[in-house]
């Protein structure tokens, strides 16, 4: 009997993470990238630094990359404005290694967690003049997200690693304004893009965790309502991509989720999660406090433009 409940139980903790997994790819038109490359590792793989090494001596830079369904999932371009790339594996999130590197005059632009481990990017040659992180509650993250709207940053990077959501904003000239939306389905998911698509909103990010798909829409600075499409779980990863190859859409980034169910463990091991002490910049400068709350730069209380006049089909943009 015992022996049988305890298989019961390891088949109950191998299917979970499983069934729950993704893999979430948004592709653009007039993105700079040429010679765009990806791969996949596989589930429960690592993520091989040699090959991105490889990339990184062929001048390219990873642009995205996410645990997803098929394990770590990396795309690599040329002519991305990005240079000088550093690359962290680390089962902590990695706060030393990325204050060092601040300091360099590197910035995060591309994280994930799968597999039980963080793989953070940093890069030069952006225009980021002030970057920032928070890892706690979402109540208290989302009151913190609407200052750094007030005070002109943006999210450009979204991760849950089982317990938090992790976030990621700059200060950047690439948008001029951005929200989210949740949706407890997928189905729900693609009613609300379409949505910001009739408005005129772009779809950055799209990710999954804690039983819930987070989306990130923006308004870029230039080339706003460019081509998009977007695709969950494709049948096949090799086909689906060429496609939007064909249709001169790039990936534009890749989402996933570690897979884990809403839990209540008690662990503590996030000490760096103090919401206190999560607003960081590459230098020691003073940060003023943001502009009153009653002229937001975000769009919620920003008035609507009329819908574009492009046509949707399926689930892309043209």
């Amino acid at each position: 009997m015992k022996r049988r409940v305890f298989l019961s139980a390891l088949l109950v903790l191998l299917l979970m993470p499983a069934r729950a997994q993704q893999t979430l790819i948004i592709s653009e038109t007039r993105l700079p990238y040429t010679s765009q490359v990806w791969w996949t590792e596989g589930s429960r793989c690592a993520l091989s630094e040699r090959k991105v090494r490889e990339h990184w001596n062929d001048d390219r830079q990873i642009t995205s990359l996410a645990y997803t369904k098929q394990g770590w999932f990396v795309t690599m371009a040329r002519d991305s404005g990005l240079r000088d790339q550093q690359l962290k594996v680390s089962d902590d999130w990695p706060e030393n290694w990325i204050r060092s590197n601040w300091n360099a005059g590197y910035y995060i632009t591309s994280m994930a967690h799968g597999n039980g481990e963080w793989v953070v990017v940093m890069s030069k040659g952006t225009d980021y003049r002030e970057q920032c992180y928070i890892a706690c509650d979402w109540d208290e993250e989302a009151e913190w997200i609407h200052e750094c709207w007030d005070a002109g940053l943006y999210i450009t990077s979204a991760s849950f690693n089982g317990r938090y959501w992790f976030i990621v904003m700059w200060r950047t000239s690439d948008y001029t304004s951005q929200g989210y939306v949740w949706a407890t389905s997928f189905s729900r998911m693609q009613d609300k893009v379409s949505e910001k698509w009739d408005i005129d909103r772009n779809i950055q990010i799209l990710e999954y965790g804690d039983e819930e798909y987070l989306g990130v829409y923006c308004v870029y600075n230039e080339d706003n309502g460019r081509g998009q499409a977007y695709v969950r779980n494709p049948s096949s990863l090799k086909n689906y991509i060429q496609e939007k190859w064909d249709e001169e859409k790039k990936i534009s980034y890749i989402g996933g989720g570690p897979g884990e169910y809403k839990s209540s463990r008690s662990d503590d091991n996030y000490t760096y999660c103090d919401c206190s002490n999560t607003y960081h910049r590459p230098t020691n400068t003073h940060t003023p406090p943001p502009p009153p709350r009653t002229q937001p730069t975000h769009p919620q209380t920003q008035p609507t433009p009329p819908p574009t006049q492009g046509k949707i089909v399926g689930g892309g943009r043209r």
